[in-house]
């Protein structure tokens, strides 16, 4: 690309703001001619040679920085991978999860319905070589790439288990993003839908897996978990909130300072089904698309919401096309509710603190994202279980496991005896360098004070009585969080003979938000009264 036409390129992404106003007044004229000889002065004056492409690139990027965390420029190649990503393609693979480990790879998660799991791997294998190509050596990111490549293609693996090894021929397939990772009964009445996105054809699997669940019983309740949904596409968010709400109703308004950005969005279709009792769950991490699905339930009255505060996006990106099959993805619009609330949780709306009503009269605020109507804070992680989380102990274990019991019985049903929670902290206890709390880390630190302040060295048995108060609190903690520690190791050791549906299903039985929500569907009267039903 030519220079004048990168300047031109980029004088068109960062002035074009201005045609909103009039096409071409005098601010945007002078503005232009400035950057204009600016950046020729740059090119010819500065003491090296400078790449045009590169410096309008970084100027573009520290332009839409300055702006917002969101509006991003993509040249063509990024562009048509961004494309590929809108409809959750991700790769050519076999659907795995890597990670490494001071240079083996390991298998920790695999994904159902794809090869690998078709295949009969499961986590906890490493991975031994590739095509026959031992990958001892090899970066991480290569191993990746090996394994990823042309949909259709073969490759194969030697993995080494918990028993022997094995070779392993499959064939790579699309990968996608599943928007509905799993559903099932949760029981005679109920079911549960996680819903991870709203990117393209994302409504379309909700649905199905709605109509699966129907089949199997005549469906009273449903769940649908929002929890770390990273929305997606409004059109998304609009088609699947008209299976709820009945046709024609508007569910969301967006404004812009362009009023070409100006629109709202309705209902469409007689597939609503306004029988269904519904409960969302929501947490910080239910943003965007997901937050205008929740909001536009939530001001109809449509569902009891249950958790915490999602995140509090309220701006819609829209993908813009200057030229050169370039792509700017730019914030274009503030999103709203039906009743009108704005949840813009960072740079607020000025309807904030101002009262919001349902369409059954129930009083909402805008106070940065949407509240649920059952609130349900989130536990604190102790940390033990963080560190054993980030560590290799409870990966190793489930291993050493899975080798003495090449089988078990009831997945859903198991639970191990108190021995093997024994012998598993008695396990953890033989390597508990690698458990890392963060009092580890002031120790070091205290250390070293005494060495600074002393002006010497502090005595061996100092240390030792130091690190023994160490391991006598993490003696403790292990003792004191037996409960959290033995759930834990139930899921990762049912990784190894089960796929995550299952784990899923079993969980549910844990879980506190879909353990309230069951509560609320058997206390009609209650669900009732939080969505004023009997004003």
């Amino acid at each position: 690309m030519k220079k004048a036409g990168l300047v031109s390129l980029f004088l068109l992404l960062i002035f074009s703001g201005f045609n909103y106003i009039e096409s071409r007044n005098d601010k945007v004229d002078r503005s232009l001619r400035l950057y204009d000889a600016y950046f020729r002065t740059l090119m010819e004056n500065y003491v090296d040679e400078l790449d045009p492409q590169i410096v309008i690139r970084k100027s573009i990027d520290a332009t839409n920085a300055s702006i917002d965390t969101y509006t991003r420029f993509f040249d063509s190649t990024e562009t048509l991978d961004r494309t590929r990503q809108w409809q959750g393609i991700l790769y050519g693979g076999i659907g795995i999860d890597l990670i490494d480990r001071n240079g083996s790879v390991l298998i920790t998660g695999v994904k159902e319905n794809y090869p690998a799991q078709k295949a009969a791997i499961f986590p906890g294998n490493i991975i031994l070589s590739i095509d026959s190509n031992s990958i001892k050596g090899k970066q991480f990111a290569e191993v990746v790439n090996l394994i990823r490549g042309e949909v259709g293609t073969e490759v194969s693996f030697t993995l080494a288990n918990s028993t022997d090894t094995v070779i392993k021929k499959l064939v790579r397939v699309q990968v996608k993003s599943e928007p509905v990772p799993y559903s099932f009964l949760i029981d005679e009445n109920t079911g549960y839908i996680k819903f991870n996105h709203f990117l393209k054809g994302s409504s379309n699997a909700f649905n199905e897996s709605l109509i699966e669940l129907k089949n199997k019983i005549k469906l009273k309740n449903l769940i649908v978990d929002l929890r770390g949904n990273s929305g997606g596409l409004v059109d998304e968010a609009v088609k699947l909130l008209s299976f709820f709400i009945p046709d024609g109703k508007e569910v969301c308004s967006l404004k812009g300072f362009n009023s070409g950005s100006n629109y709202s969005y309705y209902t469409s279709g007689n597939l609503a089904d306004t029988t269904l009792f519904l409960i969302l769950l929501t947490d910080e991490n239910t943003i965007s698309a997901a937050e205008i699905f929740a909001g536009a339930i939530q001001d109809y009255d449509r569902a009891v919401i249950v958790g915490r505060t999602t995140f509090g996006k309220g701006l819609v990106q829209g993908t813009r096309f200057p030229g050169a099959g370039t792509s700017l993805y730019i914030t274009a619009a503030r999103y709203y509710t039906p009743s009108g609330r704005g949840i813009h949780r960072f740079n607020k709306p000025n309807n904030f603190d101002r009262l919001f009503y349902s369409n059954n009269g129930r009083e909402l605020k805008a106070e940065g994202g949407v509240s649920p109507d059952v609130f349900m804070d989130a536990k604190k992680v102790p940390p033990i279980i963080k560190s054993l989380e980030l560590s290799f102990l409870l990966f190793d274990y489930a291993n050493y496991y899975k080798k003495l019991n090449p089988k078990i019985i009831n997945g859903t049903g198991f639970s191990f005896e108190d021995k093997v929670l024994n012998d598993f902290i008695k396990f953890v206890w033989e390597r508990q360098d690698e458990l890392k709390l963060p009092s580890d880390k002031k120790l070091g630190e205290l250390i070293e004070v005494l060495i600074t302040e002393n002006q010497e060295n502090p005595t061996s048995k100092e240390i030792e009585k130091l690190m023994q108060n160490m391991r006598n609190q993490k003696a403790l903690m292990l003792k004191k969080y037996k409960k959290e520690i033995k759930v834990l190791l139930e899921r990762e050791i049912l990784k190894r003979y089960y796929y995550s549906s299952l784990i899923a299903s079993r969980e549910a039985q844990q879980d506190e938000l879909i353990q309230k929500s069951l509560s609320l569907f058997k206390d009609t009267v209650e669900y009732k009264k939080i969505l004023n039903l009997n004003k």
